[in-house]
């Protein structure tokens, strides 16, 4: 019997049903061959042939049944295991993208705090700017002044 015949029969339990159905039928057309041919002796021999023959069967069903739950057991442990790493992960990823949102939070109100700077500092040269116009003016004004009274003195 083929692994993929045999895993078939495993999940499908119809499909066990209707193979162990079928070689119930073929013990019993068996028996009614036997019961048609003849003899006692050849009847008997027929009869132990099908009962090893369904003995063999059931042997090698079960055998792989239980191969195929070994299996299915593997491969729910490594599903598990790959769920719980999954699951890390996930928990790392949340816990690094909420990192970020708080890093980026804290960039943005960096940018805010340093664009309100830049403003109040624009303000503040704007304001010396025009002090320092001011007093050149008021240089040129009394140099002028000097100049004039310097005029007069000489």
């Amino acid at each position: 019997m083929e692994i993929t015949t045999f895993l078939e029969l495993v999940s499908n339990p119809e499909k066990y049903k209707a193979m162990l159905a079928d070689l119930e039928k073929r013990q019993k057309d068996l028996d009614a061959s036997i019961a048609t041919v003849g003899t006692v002796s050849e009847i008997n021999e027929l009869k132990d042939k099908a009962e090893k023959a369904v003995v063999k069967a059931n042997k090698e069903a079960e055998k792989i049944l239980s191969e195929t739950v070994q299996k299915a057991d593997a491969m729910l442990a490594e599903a598990k295991k790959v769920s719980e790493e999954a699951y890390a992960q996930k928990a790392s990823v949340q816990a690094r993208e909420a990192a970020a949102k708080a890093d980026k939070a804290q960039a943005e109100e960096t940018i805010r705090l340093y664009e309100a700077k830049v403003k109040e500092v624009s303000k503040t040269q704007a304001r010396i700017d025009a002090l320092y116009k001011e007093l050149s003016d008021k240089e040129l004004e009394l140099n002028d002044r000097l100049a004039k009274l310097r005029s007069v003195m000489v």
